[in-house]
Parts: structure tokens; sequence; C-alpha cells
């Protein structure tokens, strides 16, 4: 990558160009410090992993993906403190040509500390090198990395020892006159007054390339990676990858590659309901998918509705071997297909891949330090927390699957939206996920109604007052209540439910306290009712449904 491209999409990226020049500023300084605590927050985990050992450096995303942030403020900030564009690559060659060609203390003691080969090697790579619009970053990382004066794990301390005090300075310069002789304290022969931000823009951005050298990564990968992470939320979302199951055959246009047994249907209604405390269950057509789910752990966290992803995986996917599975959609038609992308080996992944966003969202929750029971607090509440480093992380372990071919974009969608609908759920404890596969979307509604084809376990009958508001409202309360209570309700026990029709016959129960209790000890899921009305009266029968397992 060329550094004259790079710099164009640093310009063409910078969100905040519509600030202040002086909110400019300190929104990039601010970032590159914020970065630079990153990268060595990144670098203290590679030095913990190694036991501190550090004889061997290994290539390490984490670290180049930090490297790349802390170039692209470097980047950044030049851009915002200077009017014409310079290049700090540029700028930092100059300045290491000065220091070995003075005749001053500091000169002599670099050179003896380089050794004349070095020296010599340097002076000699300078007589090729580019200028800014040929330049590439490996043109700038070969030669820079000549002038290093250490090696191995000293080096390392060097550069990100000096990247803190260059961040230092930067910020001390805009400190009141009387702080800067109170408070600022800048380190022997490190002041301002000697240091231009143009040159320590350069320092930083020679600590970035040893840095990467160190851990054998070139600049122009990092820039890619770095280019690759700041577009992926600005990438044309109107073009979704084609559904899996339904891309075309090549020999038979027109034809679909699946039979439709073998597709995700156009439209799909699920309902997912509490069948006990801290136990749920997931329903299509009247008909259970899988099998009932608890949180499997000692802390109730509400994982047990985690099948929201697998839905959201699904629509904005179009990928989901284990909703396939529970639907009985798998692709038999063609072997491999069925084996490698429908098999358990694929749902395994994806359970996996929930099981690694889930712990991410975790993490971030408590780093934030977010209040609330583990069952309330929103995970990922912006889609900004979905981060790049997440997706990357995702992306390696379906690196195998045809899932590979979606866009970040569609997987950052996927798990915000997951994880939003996995929030409405802990909250409701149920509801009905309608997924619409042709435009890629899903809504919810925490009423349900399991169009159950299940065991009569309760019958309650309730007649009210045609001439009493809401009449058909309260006689089907009362019917329902009987049905659960075998017994007529009273006062108290209408506190405990909250009815929701979604059509004329058919409704949505919610309740609490010891009407809960009850429904769950009877095993109800749903139920049937039915009106009769009179001159003076309405009239409701209910059943209470079950879905009891042999």
């Amino acid at each position: 990558m060329l550094v004259s491209e790079y710099n164009k999409f640093v310009k063409d990226t910078l969100q905040f160009a519509d600030r202040s020049t002086k909110e400019q500023r300190e929104i990039a300084l601010y970032g590159l410090i914020g970065e630079i605590g990153s990268l060595v927050s990144a670098i203290k985990k590679q030095l913990l992993g190694e036991h501190g050992e550090t004889s061997a450096f290994g290539r390490n995303e984490e670290i180049i993906e930090e490297l790349g942030d802390v170039m692209w403020y470097c980047f950044a900030l030049s851009q915002v403190l200077f009017s014409s564009e310079i290049n700090i690559f540029t700028q930092n060659i100059a300045f290491l040509k000065h220091e070995l060609s003075s005749d001053d203390e500091r000169s002599s003691s670099v050179q003896d500390l380089l050794g004349s080969g070095k020296t010599a090697s340097f002076f000699e790579g300078i007589k090729g090198f580019p200028n800014t619009q040929r330049m590439h970053f490996e043109d700038y990382q070969s030669l820079a990395f000549v002038t290093a004066r250490t090696e191995g794990k000293i080096l390392l301390e060097v550069c990100l020892t000096s990247m803190w005090q260059i961040g230092a300075l930067l910020l001390g310069e805009y400190l009141p006159e009387e702080e800067k002789e109170l408070a600022f304290i800048p380190v022997k022969g490190a002041s301002l007054r000697k240091n231009k931000p143009a040159k320590l823009l350069g320092d930083i951005a020679w600590y970035v390339s040893a840095i990467a050298s160190l851990y054998d990564a070139k600049l122009s990968d990092i820039a890619e990676f770095n280019v690759r992470k700041s577009r992926y939320r600005s990438t044309d979302k109107k073009e979704h990858t084609p559904l899996f199951d339904r891309a075309k055959h090549a020999v038979l246009p027109g034809q679909y590659l699946y039979p439709e047994k073998e597709r995700f249907p156009d439209e799909l209604t699920i309902q997912i309901v509490s069948i006990g405390p801290g136990q749920a269950r997931m329903y299509c057509d009247g008909t259970q998918l899988g099998d009932d789910l608890t949180d499997n752990s000692v802390k109730k966290d509400g994982y047990r509705f985690h099948d929201a992803l697998h839905l959201t995986n699904a629509v904005y996917l179009g990928w989901s071997p284990v909703l396939r599975s529970f639907l009985g959609r798998k692709r038999k038609s063609d072997e491999v297909v069925d084996e490698a992308e429908d098999g358990a080996r694929a749902k395994i992944i994806e359970e996996q891949i929930i099981s690694a966003i889930y712990f991410e969202g975790r993490r971030q929750a408590d780093l934030r330090e977010d209040e609330g029971d583990s069952e309330t607090v929103r995970l990922f509440p912006e889609e900004s927390h979905v981060t790049f480093k997440l997706i990357k992380t995702v992306q390696r372990y379906i690196k195998d699957l045809e899932v590979r071919a979606c866009k970040v974009w569609e997987w950052s969608t996927a798990i915000f939206q997951g994880m939003e609908l996995y929030h409405q759920l802990k909250v409701h404890k149920q509801g009905t996920i309608k997924l619409d596969f042709v435009n890629r979307s899903h809504s919810f509604t925490p009423h349900t109604h399991v169009n159950l084809k299940g065991s009569v376990v309760g019958l309650g009958t309730a007649v009210s007052s045609d001439g009493d508001q809401g009449a058909k409202l309260n006689a089907a309360t009362d019917a329902i209540m009987e049905a659960v209570l075998d017994r007529k309700p009273n006062a108290s026990d209408r506190l405990q439910i909250c009815l929701h029709f979604l059509d004329e016959e058919t409704v949505s129960v919610t309740a609490k306290g010891n009407l809960q209790a009850k429904i769950w000890a009877k095993k109800v899921i749903s139920y049937r009712v039915s009106f009769a009305s009179e001159p003076d009266k309405v009239s409701c029968t209910a059943l209470a449904l079950s879905d009891v397992k042999d």
C-alpha cells in the first residue's frame, strides 16, 4: 500500500472533521494517547501469556491491530495540526539524517551505538528513498529499522517508554504556561521547545515501525488491516450476501439449487416461552424446536434465551446449522453440504461463536460496571460495541464454512440484532419472533400463543355482564384462571395475570407469583378460548393445554 493512499484514507474517514479545530485536535490527541495505552495493554497480555519470556516475538493479531490504531491517529493528528499535508515518515527520515550527520555530542553517541556499518547502510538507503507519491510503507520501515540502537525486549521497552513520554509532551503543549512550569516536568532533553509536534509524530511512527518489525509484521499489512477495520461500518449495507440455500444453479437458470423443504421459508414465526424458573422452550407451528433450555450455570444469567442468536444468524446471515437442524431443513440432497455445512461440526462451531459473543458482551459490561443483575444488563447496547476484533475472532471459527462469504457489516448486524433480541427475551421471559428471509429482518413482541395440539390439563368457564366494560376480557381472564387453579379465582388472583388478545379468540397470557408457579407446575404452555354472547352477558370457556413429554 502506498503511504499517500493511506493518508487519503485517513482524511476520508476523519469522522470529526466537521468539528472546530480545537475539538479536532483534542479528539485526535486523546485518541492517540488512548491507543498507545491499548497497545501497551496488548503487549502486557502477550508478555503474561508467555510467562514473561519475550525472546521470541511471534505474530500477534491484537498487537498488530493496536499498532494500526496508533498509526491512524498519528496521521489524523498530523492532518489536524498542519494545514499543509506533511509526510511524517519523510519528516522522521530527515530528522534521523540530521541526527547522524551532526557534530554535536548526541550525534556522536548515536553513531557509536549504531556502529559504522549501520550508519553507512542508512545513508546508502537514503539515496533511493522515494518521495511521498511513490512511497510504500516498507520503504520507510526497512530504512528506519536500520537505525535501531537496541534489539529484542530492550528495544520494545524503549519504544513503549518513549511513546508514553511523547504522548505527555504533546498533551503538555496545551497546558497553561504556569502549569507547564509547575505540573508538567518533561524528561531532560525532551521539552517541546526542542521537539516540535511534527518531529514527535515522526518519532511515534518510528516506534510503531520498530515494534512491527519485532513482531514480524509489515507496516503495509498493518495499514491494510486498519483500513478494513475502519471501513466495515460504513460499507454499503444494501447488498446482502445471498441466502446460501437459495443460490441459483449455474446450469439451470431460474432453478433453485436445493428443494423447498431444504430451504429456510420466506417467513418464519417462532415462540419462545418460559416453562419453569430458569427454563425455556422454543416452538414453531406448535412443534417444539430443540431441547428444553436452562442457563447451565449456577448464576442465573438468562443464557437459556441464547437461541435468539440462532434466529438472527439465520435471517441476517442466511446461516444457522442449529436452526436448520431444528426445523428439519438440512440439505440432504447434497451429501457434502449436509455433512460439512449442516452437520454436527458446523452446529458446534455456531454454539462456540454464540458463546464467544456472549462472554465478550459480559466482559464489556463488567468494564462499564453496568449495574443490575445478569438478566437485566444489556449486552452490546450499541452496535458500535460489536468490535472489529470480535468479528475477526468469529471469522476465525468459520474460515472453512460457507458463511465466510458474509461481509463484516452483516456479522455486525447479526450480532447486534441477536443480542437485542436476547435482551428482550431476558426482560419479558417470553416472546414471538417473526423472521422475514425475503427482506432480511425480524420483529419481536412479548406476546405469545403457541398453536399447540397438546393435552388438556385444565378447564374453566366464566360469565361476565355484557354491560361491563371489557366483558370479554373479564370472562376470559376468570376462565383461564379457573382452568389453571381448578377453582374460581378471587380478587388477589386477578392481580397476578395479564391477558392480551392477538385476535378474536387467541390470547397471550403472562402471570406472576403463585399463579405463575401453578402454571409451571401443571406444565401449561398455551390456552384455547371460545365465547358465547347473549343479550346481557358474555360467557367464555378456556382450555389449558400442556405439551407433556413422555
